[in-house]
């Protein structure tokens, strides 16, 4: 049996279908129009343009990262938001290259053991500032191959190169990046990547904190990177 949900606004519609037994999302779309953002370049071809997106079920799997059964960041627990700045860069094949800003702020709406709902509100900046902010609730865990928190004890056991989960299906894996340098310490970063897209995350050290974000996406040739700005 399946059960589904419909969302709209002014210029999308999306559905989402799951399993009524397991729970599980197994079939999601959505489809809407574009225009062009404020101050976009003249050459710019974004503007009425349609896009339907479809995604199905093809496996579905447990995994084990290594702080999946670790005690997670004492903050994890008691913190109000977590907020990212940055850039998003466009660079489309035959357009002109374009950027904008970016702030994304994380705020907690339920707690549970493991788990957190998640608010992301995303606020574009510049020529995509017309666009105005947009939310979506999502659940993280200490299970998540990029979660917003891991244990400093967990970082400092992690070797250099090591693969810390392979996805057959979506042939991505995850690995330890390496250490880097910053000018508030070091931050470890974990790198997930199947060619087309590309995810790395840093983590402070000191506190576990997911403190960088950069976000290499093929498919829409954007590439994104946040630094967190504030947290309370």
């Amino acid at each position: 049996m399946r059960s589904g949900f419909i969302t709209a606004t002014a210029t999308t519609i999306g559905y989402k279908v799951f399993d009524s037994k397991r729970g599980a999302l197994i079939h999601f779309g959505s489809a809407g129009n574009s225009v062009a953002p404020t101050g976009a370049p003249p050459d710019f071809n974004g503007s009425g343009n349609s896009q339907l997106v479809q995604s199905f079920l093809v496996s579905m799997r447990n995994v084990a990262p290594p702080w999946a059964k670790t005690p997670m960041p004492t903050w994890w627990k008691t913190f109000h938001s977590m907020t990212y700045e940055g850039q998003v860069r466009v660079n489309i094949p035959g357009a002109a290259a374009m950027a904008y800003q970016m702030r994304s702020t994380l705020t907690p709406v339920k707690r549970g053991n493991g788990w957190i709902k998640l608010r992301r509100t995303l606020q574009p900046g510049g020529v995509m500032a017309s666009g105005g902010p947009t939310s979506a609730d999502d659940y993280v865990g200490q299970s998540d191959l990029a979660p917003i928190g891991i244990g400093p004890a967990v970082l400092a056991r992690l070797q250099p190169n090591q693969v810390i989960d392979q996805d057959v299906a979506l042939k991505m894996q995850t690995r330890l990046l390496g250490r880097r340098k910053t000018p508030k310490g070091t931050i470890l970063v974990i790198g997930r990547s199947n060619g087309v897209m590309t995810t790395e995350c840093g983590y402070d050290m000191r506190n576990g904190m997911l403190v960088t974000i950069r976000l290499v996406d093929g498919t829409s040739h954007t590439d994104s990177n946040l630094f967190m700005t504030g947290f309370n």
